[in-house]
């Protein structure tokens, strides 16, 4: 039977929410862009209403490119997207056991010589 050795971080308590500048977010160092179809109106309006700096460019009657300038939040970033890891151990597992460090070293390495014996 094999056993399953785990070491994660999960998302409810071992992360938060972070800012695009915390993360290095790319769009918000180089800029973006958004391209929408003109018949888009819920969110052509939304980003007209969004406070953000942007021009608008027309490619054609069918589309609108919004271009955002750098050193603002992303539309990820403004949703609480962006999420970076918090000062915590890992939870560790055997199986679906959670163990704590020592123990969970020390099975696992026992594990470990086992299976190198038999090699």
């Amino acid at each position: 039977m094999t056993t399953h050795w785990r070491a994660t971080r999960p998302k409810n308590s071992h992360w938060q929410e972070a800012s695009c500048r915390e993360v290095g977010c790319a769009q918000y160092i180089g800029g973006w862009q958004t391209v929408l179809s003109a018949s888009d109106t819920a969110n052509i309006e939304y980003i007209r209403r969004s406070g953000m700096r942007f021009k608008e460019e027309y490619d054609d009657r069918y589309l609108i490119r919004f271009i955002f300038e750098p050193g603002q939040e992303c539309f990820e970033g403004r949703a609480g997207g962006h999420r970076m890891p918090i000062e915590r151990d890992p939870v560790l597992k055997r199986d679906s056991q959670v163990m704590e460090p020592l123990e969970w070293l020390d099975r696992m390495n026992d594990d470990l010589y086992q299976i190198r014996a038999r090699n």
